[in-house]
């Protein structure tokens, strides 16, 4: 039974590669929490996120990949986002608010990466926030909030949130903190699917956040140097659905840093290379192909990710995406 259902599953892989090619406009991204599965269809989470990620591969190399019409830091204002904290090229946070946090694993990562814990400080870190007043607060984003929100912008606070870091002399970007308007909106039920903005993925509001560190670092070449995408702490609930049944697997298990890393390169039918499609496909991966595939123009380069790496710190699951240039 093992060996006929495998021999389906290549072949529905087969016919979705083969349509996929012929498409570069796949699914809309989804935020943290959206699309969870309950417990006992957690193969078949595993199944379908590996047949997205076969999408977003080739989502990321198509020529002609729709582009965001997110490219302006206004976008923003806009659209009712809040400038939470901004920081700047400062020390690692020494008081309880004030500075950036330094991110748990930071060490292991850098040191494993070859980097130089010098260059951590030289990045920006951005907390964005759709809410007016009071965390939660149900009140409507107007001018009167003050000159973040010009004249006309008007919506509801939906607490959507998006924190990250930037390193942009490194190449690496950290997603610490992610949580959608739309996501936040379908838990409240004084809000609407009419009360989420447009400006409401993950994808568009990182390339805004990139773009404006970037200008920060006083480098504007580094607006292209994206190298590592860190997907910090995941709580998606179907990623994380999708992250055990890999380490449910043969030979696979749940490890601190380096963990273990999952080749794009290696055939889809395969193990390792279900797992690196599968964790491209979930929500938290998926995030990362919108961003390089369509903030392209901006990026000045075509990207894919090439790999992802899988660990655990402190009880935490972290996803780190490699980004290389493709033709």
């Amino acid at each position: 039974m093992a060996a006929k259902r495998s021999s389906l599953w290549r072949i529905v892989l087969c016919l979705l590669i083969l349509i996929c090619g012929s498409q570069c406009n796949v699914g809309l991204e989804a935020g943290n929490g959206t699309s969870p599965f309950p417990l006992e269809k957690r193969i078949t989470a595993f199944d379908n996120a590996v047949t997205k990620g076969i999408s977003y591969i080739k989502l990321m190399e198509c020529s002609n990949t729709p582009q965001s019409v997110f490219t302006d830091r206004d976008a923003l204002f806009d659209n009712g986002w809040c400038e939470h904290m901004a920081r700047h090229n400062t020390p690692p946070r020494t008081q309880p608010y004030g500075s950036p946090p330094y991110p748990a694993a930071a060490d292991a990562v850098y040191k494993g990466l070859g980097l130089s814990k010098d260059l951590w400080f030289k990045r920006s870190y951005y907390s964005w926030w759709h809410e007016k007043g009071d965390r939660g607060a149900i009140q409507e984003t107007t001018a009167a909030y003050g000159p973040l929100f010009p004249s006309g912008t008007k919506f509801k606070s939906t607490d959507g949130r998006y924190e990250n870091i930037f390193n942009p002399q490194v190449g690496m970007l950290i997603c610490l903190n992610n949580f959608s308007p739309a996501y936040e909106a379908a838990k409240n039920p004084d809000l609407s699917v009419e009360d989420v903005p447009p400006l409401n993925r993950l994808s568009d509001v990182l390339w805004l956040q990139w773009q404006d560190a970037v200008t920060w670092s006083g480098q504007s070449e580094l607006v292209s140097n994206v190298k590592w995408i860190w997907r910090h702490h995941v709580v998606d609930k179907t990623s994380k659905d999708v992250i055990d049944t890999v380490i449910s697997m043969p030979g696979e298990a749940l490890q601190g840093w380096p963990g273990k890393t999952y080749e794009m390169s290696e055939p889809f039918d395969s193990q390792e290379g279900s797992i690196a499609r599968a964790l491209l496909g979930t929500p938290n991966g998926v995030g990362v192909a919108h961003f390089l595939s369509q903030h392209r123009a901006g990026l000045l380069s075509k990207k894919r990710v090439s790999k992802v790496q899988l660990w655990e710190d402190g009880g935490d699951r972290h996803m780190l995406f490699y980004v290389i240039e493709t033709n």
